[in-house]
């Protein structure tokens, strides 16, 4: 993802100087050229999100006021007054400080996203419950460089299309860093997901670092690639409640209570008859035991993948250091009797350490 700003000198018809801001935010290509396995083919998953040009840029900082345009020199005091002003293809830039959580209100457009970014040292803190960024119900959106704790979930991506949450650290929000539910299209990438614990470093604060699921709509073509989880998460990452077509690729995990990256994570009930995932590639990821070198908290890898109800999965190219107590736990999939079990690959999959 590059940003980019330029300040032109132009003239008015009357010769005088006059200072236009042209604030571009270029590339967040998310091109995917991943894919799973289904009858050997690889179905690619389709694009997130692109940006262009911005329409306009708004700026938000702790000395601004809602009363003001949201310009560079007059900003808006809150990201909610931002969210509320931009439309496709605008950029909201957040400046350092701390922040009330604020929720996306339209959707951006195929090529002209409406990106937030946060810029330098940009907190969102909660006191335990709601959301602290919410991404419900729009589509062509970004969320960039904040770092957002103490919430249930920090950003919260329910019924929402085509959209990026990159470059964020989210830490001991209750239950998720961020939680995926009913959407589709979604790239995480190249955030920091940690659970430091808590007392002492001996109980779990956030269960999920990034957690997929279903619920009345198929949740499909999430992408969760290049992040680094870190610490006591029950669950690192898990794609469960009937996630399809989605990918795990080059994430570090660095420590998890019981499992890193869970693939089909919840099993099939009375109340629920078919919780099955499908065609889920996991491929390239980094997994071991770490020392918090601050703390001396030491935070073990029990299991680094556990496969369980799903159907055509493949689990190739992944690195377990030696420190790992477990490498993958496999568990018979599906669970409903009468369904038709699907193809689980292992391969190339080692034992060495890295660093």
């Amino acid at each position: 993802m590059v940003f980019a700003e330029r300040a032109e000198l132009r003239r008015d018809s009357g010769g005088r100087p006059l200072r236009v801001l042209c604030a571009s935010v270029l590339a967040v290509v998310v091109t995917f050229a991943l894919g799973v396995q289904r009858a050997g083919a690889i179905a690619p998953i389709p694009p997130a999100a692109r940006t262009t040009l911005a329409r306009h840029v708004f700026y938000v900082a702790v000395d601004g006021s809602d009363a003001h345009a949201g310009s560079q020199a007059h900003p808006y005091a809150t990201i909610q007054r931002a969210l509320d002003r931009a439309h496709a293809g605008d950029t909201v830039i957040v400046r350092s400080g701390t922040y009330a959580p604020a929720r996306f209100v339209r959707s951006g457009a195929k090529g002209r996203p409406i990106v937030l970014r946060g810029v330098g040292r940009v907190k969102i803190r909660g006191g335990g419950s709601g959301f602290g960024i919410m991404v419900w119900e729009v589509a062509h959106v970004v969320v960039s460089g904040f770092n957002i704790t103490g919430y249930d979930a920090g950003v919260s991506v329910s019924r929402a299309r085509a959209s990026v949450v990159s470059r964020n650290n989210l830490w001991s929000n209750d239950r998720a860093g961020v939680e995926i539910t009913n959407s589709s299209g979604i790239r995480v990438t190249r955030n920091q997901l940690r659970d430091p614990g808590s007392g002492g470093g001996s109980d779990v604060v956030q269960d999920y670092g990034v957690d997929t699921y279903s619920e009345n709509f198929i949740t499909n073509h999430i992408t969760i690639d290049h992040n680094l989880f870190v610490g006591l998460a029950d669950q690192a990452l898990s794609f469960k409640h009937k996630t399809t077509h989605s990918a795990a690729i080059g994430n570090r995990f660095e420590g998890c209570l019981y499992t890193c990256l869970y693939v089909g994570q919840q099993d099939d009930g009375n109340d629920r008859p078919d919780e099955t995932s499908a065609h889920i590639l996991v491929r390239g990821n980094y997994f071991r035991a770490f020392r918090n070198p601050h703390t001396h908290v030491f935070y073990k890898c029990r299991t680094p993948i556990a496969v369980r109800n799903v159907r055509f999965a493949t689990v190739v190219n992944n690195v377990f250091d030696p420190s790992c107590e477990q490498r993958i736990d496999h568990v018979g999939s599906p669970q409903r009797a009468g369904l038709a079990r699907g193809r689980i690959t292992f391969r190339h999959n080692v034992v060495k350490h890295w660093s």
